[in-house]
């Protein structure tokens, strides 16, 4: 079974009607944390942000979250369940906790019987910054609560690689948006991340 993309999922929600469309303007900073989680919690909608005050581009949160695995398209929680519990077993003989067999499971691609696969987008469907061009403020990036310091955007694919390095490396971290140059990455001590980062400050390298 292949598993829905975000846009396929959001699509699907859309089509069952449990998505909510917000048009008005809203805060980063207050309004859309807080529209998203009562939502999520009342009525177990997903959210679309149309406006968000001050960013550029709309913001669709509440996909996954309390949602079926029937409404995504992965079948009946007794499928998803007994499917999971099949790839996990694959690993019984590997002296291992559960929580490291769920970790090795999410980073092999071919159980899940999905390769990576190549995206096209129209050219309008996307924009491509750099440089000075660059503006981290009009990411959709929000606080998710009182005590952070900065707006934070949760799940970010994060592409980086040395100079000396052949290939890149991407992982998902979340990253704080402090202004529109300086963003702010936490990267878990021994990840790939982590020790890209250190290499570089060790060699005095450009990532």
């Amino acid at each position: 079974m292949s598993f829905p993309s975000f846009r396929e999922a959001f699509q699907r929600l859309e089509a069952l009607g449990k998505v909510l469309r917000v048009d008005e303007e809203v805060s980063a900073d207050f309004e859309a944390p807080l529209l998203v989680r009562e939502v999520s919690r009342r009525v177990g909608k997903a959210v679309l942000l149309t406006r968000v005050r001050g960013k550029e581009a709309s913001l669709v949160s509440g996909i996954y979250f309390g949602k079926s695995p029937r409404d995504l398209g992965l079948g009946s929680l007794e499928e998803l369940c007994q499917r999971y519990s099949s790839w996990v077993s694959l690993f019984d003989r590997l002296p291992m906790d559960a929580s490291d067999r769920l970790t090795v499971l999410a980073s092999v691609s071919w159980i899940a019987e999905r390769f990576p696969r190549v995206v096209q987008f129209p050219s309008s469907e996307y924009e491509v910054k750099q440089g000075y061009d660059l503006d981290l403020t009009s990411f959709p990036a929000i606080r998710h609560s009182p005590r952070e310091e900065a707006p934070s955007v949760v799940n970010p694919v994060i592409v980086i690689r040395l100079p000396q390095l052949k290939n890149f490396i991407a992982v998902s971290h979340p990253v704080e948006v402090v202004d529109e140059k300086t963003m702010l990455i936490a990267a878990p001590a021994r990840s790939p991340l982590h020790d890209v980062l250190s290499e570089a400050a060790a060699t005095r390298s450009r990532v």
